[in-house]
């Protein structure tokens, strides 16, 4: 059979090339990040998590950083600390712009953000583009 695999974030791991092997090179996947998307956001985070760090971050470490400035300017609108003056202060959140992408909140605190598509090579994963919502 001759076609392009499709996966999702689980495919974010050096191992997808090993195991995979050929059959994988030239598929895609979908991401929450890559740090390859150019955009300013995004590459103010790379150069300050590099000057700390001296690593370029990875995807759980974008999430965790938009996790928590989403999570600190809930806090900040919402008049108290409760779950359900967070819940109300995300929903009103509307296209916060991350590291990982524009997103905002339904009524149930379900994320609506961008996704990154990438493109499995031999030597890793490179940046196609960003969807946003």
């Amino acid at each position: 059979m001759k076609a392009s695999l499709v996966g999702g974030d689980g495919w974010d791991s050096p191992e997808t090339v090993k195991i995979g092997g050929s059959a994988i090179v030239g598929g895609y996947f979908t991401n929450h990040y890559s740090p390859e998307r150019p955009d300013k956001v995004t590459q103010d985070f790379i150069r300050k998590y590099k000057e700390k760090f001296g690593a370029v971050p990875d995807a759980l470490a974008a999430l965790g950083y938009d996790a928590t400035m989403i999570l600190l300017q809930s806090l900040d609108k919402a008049k108290k600390p409760a779950a359900e003056e967070l819940m109300r202060s995300l929903s009103t959140m509307s296209n916060y712009k991350g590291v990982t992408g524009t997103m905002r909140f339904d009524k149930n605190g379900d994320a609506i953000k961008s996704v990154v598509i990438l493109k499995v090579e031999k030597d890793g994963f490179k940046y196609v583009t960003t969807v946003n919502p």
